[in-house]
C-alpha cells in the first residue's frame, strides 16, 4: 500500500474517532485505546505527534485542561489523564456486563471472543491474559467443550483457535443432520408407497 493510501486511511480513522470532553459518563480507557490503535502501526511516530493527535480529539473542559498543561511524553500524559478522569463507574458497569455475558446460540465464536476481550480491558486495563481466558471459558456455549482441552488453555489466541475448531465441528454435524433430513423427505416424496405403515391384524373367525 502506498504512503498516500496509508495517509488517507489514517485520516479516515482519525475522523471516525470519538471525541472526549471530560464528562463522567465517558470511558477513559476506551478513548486511550482508540488513540493507541490509530498510531500503533507507525513505528516512527514520536510522542509529540501522538500528543498532537490526542489533542485533536479533546474538547470542552478536557481540551482546556490539556492546553493548561505541558506534556513532554505520552507516558506522562496517559498517567495524568487517567488520574484526572477516574472511570470507576464505567469500569464497574463493564465488569457487571462481563459477569453476565454469555455466548448467544447464533453468535459466532469470533464475535463473542472480541466482545469478552473488550469488556475485560474496559473493566481493568491491566487485566491478565489468564483472567481473560477464564471469562471466555465461563461464557462460551456448553456444547463447545473447551474445558476438556489438553493442555488447559492459558492464552487467548489458543482459546480462539480451539473454539473455532469446535464451532466448525458442530456446524459440520448440524449440516449433515439437515442434509439427511432433507434427503429423507425427498425420498419419501418421490416414493410414497415406501412409507411404512402398520397393518391391522385380520379378525379371526370363531
Amino acid at each position: 500500500m502506498s504512503d498516500s493510501l496509508i495517509a488517507l486511511a489514517r485520516k479516515a480513522r482519525f475522523t471516525d474517532l470519538p471525541s472526549f470532553s471530560g464528562q463522567p459518563s465517558e470511558d477513559v480507557e476506551q478513548f486511550l485505546r482508540s488513540i493507541k490503535s490509530l498510531t500503533k502501526s507507525d513505528t516512527e511516530i514520536t510522542d509529540a505527534q501522538r500528543l498532537e493527535i490526542v489533542r485533536g480529539k479533546l474538547t470542552q473542559t478536557a481540551g482546556k485542561w490539556f492546553d493548561d498543561n505541558d506534556f513532554q511524553t505520552w507516558s506522562e500524559f496517559e498517567t495524568v489523564f487517567r488520574n484526572r478522569s477516574p472511570s470507576s463507574t464505567q469500569s464497574q458497569l463493564r465488569f457487571d456486563q462481563l459477569l453476565q455475558r454469555k455466548q448467544e446460540p447464533s453468535e459466532s465464536v469470533s464475535m463473542y471472543f472480541d466482545d469478552i476481550v473488550s469488556l475485560c480491558k474496559e473493566s481493568d486495563s491491566s487485566v491478565s491474559e489468564k483472567i481473560i481466558v477464564q471469562h471466555l471459558m465461563n461464557g462460551i456455549r456448553p456444547e463447545l467443550p473447551l474445558f476438556r482441552h489438553e493442555p488447559p488453555i492459558q492464552h487467548i489466541e489458543v482459546f480462539l483457535k480451539a473454539a473455532k475448531k469446535e464451532q466448525d465441528i458442530q456446524e459440520t454435524f448440524q449440516k449433515l443432520d439437515e442434509l439427511k433430513f432433507t434427503d429423507a423427505k425427498s425420498y419419501f416424496a418421490l416414493n410414497p408407497k415406501s412409507i411404512p405403515f402398520t397393518q391391522c391384524p385380520k379378525a379371526q373367525i370363531a
